[in-house]
């Protein structure tokens, strides 16, 4: 049996020619892994400027090579600092994504900053310029399940073709996803997200809410209040949703689109 390969290229060493080369491969099409290896850069010998000198002899983040001998020096080998350390990348998008993931297998999953700094591999340290406290961090959370909530939405009401059949599907989409993601639902609506996300504009919530009232908007043209209808739609699927989630009734998806029907369906 052949076997397929993962990629086309394996570039080994991610310094600035090793990141040129898969920069221009990929650019032209191809799939590239580049490999390097060494820890994290997380660290204070790293970040430091004053203690740069440091990290020079130590195994943790150099190689320790010696140049060959020197005939005009005594044929004295000196050392070669070349670093073993790397940088992670966007790091609050990985500490988010490792988040959503642990409430995505477990409802019950720590959430602490120190937990989610081992699944990235970095040090608790580092995430303190993304996240200064763990409040911080759920509220983070809390605005991408709420993103990722209208994401879902806005595909159901384009698969469905607009107007009131995508009006309906947004409301069966957003009972699913509670369904599907208990955590990331119960988490996204219990938190009161701060003020510098919606000074910011980057409120998960009000992007959600927001494509709701454009969907009234578009679907009902004739009501003359959209936003009234948008809320009276929201608190529908809302309440059907802590409904299975509280385990008051089961979870029915024909059932949950006939009861979303006679609301996102009904208006006239």
């Amino acid at each position: 049996m052949q076997e397929t390969p993962l990629a086309d290229y394996v570039i080994v060493g991610a310094g600035s020619a090793g990141c040129a080369i898969a920069y221009r491969l990929a650019e032209a099409g191809k799939s590239v892994v580049v490999v390097e290896f060494g820890g994290t850069d997380a660290g204070p010998f790293i970040q430091m400027p004053g203690a740069l000198s440091y990290p020079m002899n130590m195994k943790r983040y150099d190689w320790g090579y010696r140049s060959e001998p020197e005939p005009h020096l005594g044929n004295r080998q000196l050392a070669t600092p070349r670093g073993k350390g790397y940088h992670h990348g966007d790091l609050r998008a990985a500490v988010i994504a490792a988040g959503m993931k642990r409430l995505t297998d477990g409802g019950d999953a720590e959430l602490g900053l120190r937990a989610l700094a081992r699944d990235v591999g970095v040090s608790a340290t580092a995430l303190y310029r993304h996240f200064p406290d763990k409040e911080a961090l759920l509220d983070a959370l809390a605005d991408e399940g709420l993103r990722r909530l209208g994401a879902l939405q806005a595909q159901a009401w384009l698969k469905a073709g607009g107007g009131k059949a995508g009006f309906l599907a947004t409301g069966v989409a957003y009972v699913r996803f509670a369904h599907e993601d208990p955590a990331i639902f119960r988490l996204s609506f219990t938190r009161q997200m701060p003020e510098r996300y919606r000074e910011a504009g980057t409120d998960g919530g009000e992007t959600a809410f927001n494509l709701l009232r454009v969907g009234v908007s578009q679907a009902l043209p004739q009501l003359e209040a959209p936003d009234v209808a948008a809320l009276h739609a929201w608190s529908l699927v809302h309440g059907l949703a802590m409904l299975i989630l509280d385990r008051r009734i089961e979870w029915d998806e024909a059932r949950v689109e006939q009861v979303v029907a006679m609301t996102f369906g009904g208006f006239d």
